[in-house]
């Protein structure tokens, strides 16, 4: 009896160790390429196999008991993988092995959801993402610094030589603003890793008035100007200033931290950093637009006879025609059509209501949903393995504070 209840003790701290290891994996280290034909490896990967084997003779039952908790959220993403054979089926994909990764993709996703919610709790995860968040906040100042040739010996692994090559300099070599990839490879994915756990410290801020909490949440914050991200940027002005407007009890607090943001923004720009100041000219942000319309509107041009179940992953056909989304909006139509628009809108939708329900009790639901909406626009964060898995315990960090709220009544 006492042995099997060792058993089940070592069982689950192993659990809890492998899926707080796919978060480091996550944030910390980079993907690994074994071919370019296939997507790379991640640490998340390896664990995800590791953790069927650990929970498969239980996961009946945790799938049930977490039906119960949140069926919403769960059948629409099991519609949407369904959608995503019958997508592939139909557009007699289904012996290309690299759309079947987009499958892969959404059930590992949807594991680690359950698996985050069930076998990890608030505590616990809040307390390993604040050490994570400071490991990945140093990897971010010895790479924008160049610190012992951080750029030459380790930045090779998380991005392209291209990235690198120009990094701090512009299209003629000549010296220009600085924009942090950080851990996540690319400017903008780095710049939401930093607003995402920047609106979490926020929240814990707002609840404990620790010291600690406000020491993290400005140094994600300075982590945003790093990245020089102007989607980013103009989101974490509308949301200070929404903030501001709604909770009015916190209205000081938001004010201060808008008046940090903007000082921020002034040593940034006295720096040599001047990159977010095209926010303001209409001319850039205009040719911007216009790079993004027209990768927009080949997708649309594609879409006639494909309009309800999209073309199926079909990498192939972005490569071909050298389009570049630019858009989780656009890509998803375009994969899925309008049936998985509307299903990815309704997963968004659906954590939106959670936001409802805990409007007055916690920031971060809002906030964060709202960020992530407006960063599709532009970026396709549901896209990278990263960015899925990073969407994963937020999302769960939702159901937890969803779920301190009905303790709190």
């Amino acid at each position: 009896m006492i042995t099997g209840q060792k058993s089940e003790v070592f069982k689950s701290n192993l659990i809890q160790f492998l899926l707080l290891f796919s978060i480091v994996g996550t944030l910390l280290f980079p993907s690994i390429e074994i071919k370019t034909s296939i997507p790379k490896i991640e640490i998340s990967d390896i664990t995800f196999l590791l953790l069927i084997v650990l929970v498969i003779f239980d996961f009946k039952s945790t799938i049930k008991s977490y039906f119960k908790r949140d069926k919403l959220f769960l059948n629409f993403c099991l519609i949407f993988s369904l959608l995503i054979i019958v997508s592939i089926f139909l557009n007699s994909r289904y012996t290309n092995y690299r759309d079947w990764f987009e499958f892969l993709k959404l059930i590992k996703f949807i594991f680690f959801v359950i698996c985050f919610y069930t076998y990890l709790n608030f505590n616990l995860l809040y307390k390993y993402l604040k050490i994570i968040f400071s490991l990945v906040f140093i990897f971010n100042i010895l790479h924008y610094f160049n610190v012992f040739d951080f750029n030459k010996f380790v930045s090779p692994f998380y991005t392209s030589w291209m990235h690198l090559k120009f990094f701090g300099l512009n299209t003629l070599g000549q010296v220009d603003t600085k924009r942090a990839f950080g851990t996540m490879g690319n400017c903008n994915n780095n710049a939401f890793y930093f607003l995402s756990f920047l609106i979490l410290f926020i929240d814990q801020y707002i609840k404990s008035k620790s010291k600690s909490d406000l020491t993290f949440l400005i140094l994600a914050l300075f982590g945003i100007f790093l990245c020089q991200s102007r989607i980013v940027f103009l989101t974490l002005i509308v949301l200070l200033f929404l903030s501001i407007l709604i909770l009015k009890n916190s209205r000081k607090f938001f004010l201060a931290l808008l008046g940090l943001t903007l000082l921020f923004y002034l040593l940034f720009y006295l720096a040599g950093n001047v990159y977010l100041v095209s926010v303001q000219r209409i001319d850039l942000m205009t040719d911007a637009s216009i790079g993004r319309f027209e990768q927009w509107i080949k997708i649309y041009h594609s879409m006639p006879g494909y309009w309800f179940f999209g073309h199926a992953p079909n990498k192939e056909y972005f490569e071909t025609h050298q389009i570049y989304a630019e858009s989780e909006y656009f890509l998803i139509l375009f994969r899925y059509g309008v049936l998985g628009l509307l299903l990815f809108l309704g997963i968004l939708a659906i954590a939106m209501i959670k936001f409802f329900k805990v409007f007055k009790f916690s920031f971060f639901p809002l906030a964060f949903v709202f960020s992530y909406s407006l960063n599709c626009i532009t970026n396709s964060p549901f896209y990278g393995t990263k960015s899925l898995i990073q969407f994963a315990f937020f999302y769960v960090i939702i159901l937890f504070l969803n779920d301190a709220r009905k303790i709190e009544k």
